[in-house]
């Protein structure tokens, strides 16, 4: 079943990067059954991939990459 937003009763968009209303770009993605919330405002989809692949190395996650040969 797909989750709508309260205030506007449209299907929320899933997976680790969306684009919000405002045209920028946010990163969440659940692991381990924990909700994280990188941060939102990225310019494009590559830098709020970037920024959730900085996030997952940082933190010593064992999830898929979205640029998985770069070093940070």
């Amino acid at each position: 079943q797909k989750k709508l937003d309260s205030k506007t009763n449209k299907v929320l968009e899933s997976g680790p990067v969306q684009e919000s209303k405002l045209g920028f770009w946010r990163v969440q993605f659940r692991f381990d059954n924990k909700r994280y919330n990188v941060g939102s405002g990225y310019m494009t989809e590559e830098d709020a991939a970037r920024a959730m692949d900085t996030y997952v190395r940082e933190k010593g996650m064992d999830k898929p990459l979205h640029f998985p040969d770069e070093v940070s």
